[in-house]
């Protein structure tokens, strides 16, 4: 019943931040992620065991993250694609080399350095799709730069943690892994075009043929969460596997439909869970024991980003507002980051301090996004 109550709050919470969000003008998820931090650690603590709840909300960006894909306009991501390529690279340059400053600056060694600029490198898109959604400004020129972005900077950014383990943790480099990374990740973007995009449609027909109630929206959840298992398995992460998922459904006949209907699934309890669920897990006061270096890593992230993505576009023809307005979307930090600090505190290369800036850096990046996008987005 623990569980139950807790998801109760939790809706309740973000449904009601939304909506006051909402009527001030600003994007409903500010109030989820708001709602999720009043009830949350920081302040009420009304949230108890947090395993089986994070469960039900990864949920929630996965479906989040199919429906980017379902309304994502194709022939714009392609044309976006030579910027997606230079915002990507340099939004992930930029902030490993002042993690790696960061940690040095700081007195720590080599090792720490490349963890910390790791885990300053990748993007989660999430947060920034779902303000794109409140603004409407996903299927903008930008947005799918953004998109785009954050697709090659999960390859890049699984590249960059395999190297970080080899040379910091095993002190050697391992070519043989490298090409394993490389060869799984590639054969997992070619099986998903020529295989299972073709296999998808045909089993989608026979979907339609259900007498179940709901059976063709049964049919599509079930294929966005496998998929997104799929992709894990190949080393990418799974909101990357239902966006393509999406994109998948998205050439179907049904097209419309599924979108409806997933969005009432998705927007009812799945989605607002997750970004509530995200509030409640911020401790906004470890900050204070954390002390300078948790500052500096969440400015260094910011401005590696920002001004990462403001070089790319500027070296392309593009003006450096849209660069900036492009990095703002790439800012925001949160699961990879987290996962490669914890593999770093594991293997004895992190120290308290320095993980917990990371997780400090992943909130405060997830938290300013939405009102900067909401603000200076155009």
């Amino acid at each position: 019943m623990d569980l139950i109550l807790d998801i109760a709050i939790l809706l309740l919470a973000a449904k009601v931040g939304g909506e006051l969000t909402e009527y001030a003008g600003y994007p409903s998820i500010i109030g989820e992620l708001a709602g999720g931090i009043i009830v949350g650690t920081s302040v009420l603590g009304l949230i108890g065991d947090t395993s089986a709840l994070e469960r039900f909300a990864d949920i929630g960006i996965l479906l989040l993250m199919f429906l980017a894909g379902a309304e994502t306009n194709l022939q714009e991501l392609t044309k976006s694609a030579g910027s997606s390529v230079a915002v990507a690279i340099s939004g992930v340059v930029f902030p490993f080399m002042l993690g790696y400053l960061a940690a040095v600056a700081f007195g720590y060694g080599a090792s720490e350095g490349m963890f910390l600029g790791a885990a300053l490198t990748a993007t989660s898109v999430s947060i920034t799709v779902r303000a794109l959604f409140d603004i409407e400004k996903l299927n903008t020129s930008k947005g799918m730069t953004i998109l785009g972005a954050a697709i090659i900077d999960d390859v890049i950014g699984v590249i960059i943690f395999t190297l970080v383990v080899g040379l910091a943790v095993q002190g050697e480099l391992s070519a043989l892994r490298i090409i394993e990374v490389i060869g799984v990740i590639i054969a997992f973007f070619l099986l998903s075009h020529f295989v299972v995009r073709r296999a998808m449609r045909r089993l989608f027909k026979y979907s339609r043929m259900l007498r179940t109630e709901e059976g063709t929206e049964t049919f599509v959840i079930v294929f966005v969460l496998l998929f997104a298992l799929v992709a894990e398995e190949a080393y990418i992460a799974g909101i990357t596997g239902s966006f393509l998922a999406g994109i998948m459904l998205a050439q179907t006949h049904d097209r419309n439909t599924i979108i409806e209907k997933t969005k009432t699934v998705g927007y009812a309890f799945f989605i607002p869970l997750f970004f509530a669920f995200v509030g409640s897990r911020v401790d906004i006061w470890q900050i204070l024991d954390v002390g300078a270096i948790s500052v500096v890593v969440i400015v260094f992230a910011i401005v590696g980003k920002m001004g990462g993505s403001a070089i790319a576009c500027k070296a392309i023809g593009m003006k450096i507002r849209d660069g900036l307005e492009i990095g703002i979307g790439m800012t925001p930090r949160m699961e990879v980051a987290i996962v490669i600090a914890n593999a770093a505190l594991t293997e004895g290369v992190f120290a308290v301090p320095l993980y917990t800036s990371v997780v400090m850096m992943s909130f405060a990046t997830t938290l300013i996004t939405p009102p900067l996008l909401k603000k200076f987005f155009t």
